[in-house]
């Protein structure tokens, strides 16, 4: 490979490809590596704890909102029933 044999010096094509990785990120120091995966399994907790939070949150709109619905309905049925009941009265 460019004109120099492997069998020359071997040492020095290990050390290329080892440069070689490194530079390509292929390599990367363990220091590193535990602080990209420490960062990450932090924001999975992060994220998995706003989850939770948003589910908690939504839960109490659900049923917020059923209450809503069921008193809206209520109303209604009140309303039609006293309206019917005064056209009755009045004819």
């Amino acid at each position: 490979m460019w004109g120099v044999a492997l069998s020359e010096n071997p040492a020095a094509y290990l050390l290329g490809l080892f440069v070689l990785a490194v530079l390509v990120g292929a390599l990367i120091p363990r220091p590193t590596h535990n602080k990209i995966v420490r960062e990450k399994d932090e924001t999975i907790h992060y994220l998995r704890a706003a989850l939770d939070r948003r589910d908690e949150q939504t839960k109490k709109l659900v049923e917020a909102s059923e209450i809503n619905t069921r008193l809206l309905e209520e109303l209604k049925r009140q309303a039609n029933s006293v309206t019917s009941e005064a056209r009755r009265t009045s004819t």
